[in-house]
Parts: structure tokens; sequence; C-alpha cells
């Protein structure tokens, strides 16, 4: 027997609404597109947030993480300043920090594993 020659996929099968009467079925974009509509905006934070957040990112602040990481001691100076405006538990957070990484370098350097 000879097949009919269909030109396109849509012509050789009926269409989902001819046989079940229901709307047919959306592809993963329209369903995707459906789910993060029906999601609230991830961007979109409270207010605390937005404060909390602020205070983080400041140029201050990110110039301090800079000296903290290649200037341990300069970083020490500028979180302990007065200016800083970083908090009591954050101090003593960072100035672990930084003299466990000077230990960790003077090790070794004594050592001569470095």
């Amino acid at each position: 027997m000879a097949k009919k020659k269909v030109k396109y996929k849509s012509q050789s099968r009926p269409k989902d609404r001819e046989i079940t009467g229901s709307k047919p079925k959306r592809g993963w974009k329209e369903r995707w597109r459906d789910f993060v509509k029906s999601r609230p905006d991830p961007m979109m934070t409270s207010d605390k947030e937005m404060e909390i957040f602020r205070r983080i990112a400041t140029r201050w602040r990110l110039w301090t993480y800079v000296a903290v990481i290649f200037l341990p001691p300069y970083g020490l100076y500028r979180i302990w300043s007065k200016e800083s405006n970083f908090y009591e538990s954050e101090k003593y957070v960072w100035t672990f920090m930084v003299l466990a990484y000077m230990a960790y370098f003077i090790w070794n350097l004594i050592s001569g594993a470095a």
C-alpha cells in the first residue's frame, strides 16, 4: 500500500481538541512562563533585606574586603577604625580570620612549604 504523503506533522494526526474536546497541550516554554508568573519576583525583596544589602555593599566596605585579602594589617586597621560601620561581632570575626590567615602564611614561610 502506498502511504499518503503528509506535508506537515499536524496533518498526520487529529488535533487534541478534536479527540478529547480539551485544550491542546502546551509546550514547555508556555508552562515555564506560567510557572514564573505565578511565583513572586525573586528580585523584589523586603525593605529590611534592601537595607542590609545597602549597608554591606558600601564603597568603604568593599575596599575594606579587598584590603583584608591583599593587605591584612591595613584591612584590620580599616575594620577597627572609628569611621567603620562594621558591627562589633563582625570586627571580632574578621580579626580572627586575618590572624588565622597570617598565622598560616607565617607557618608556610617557616616550614618552607611555600
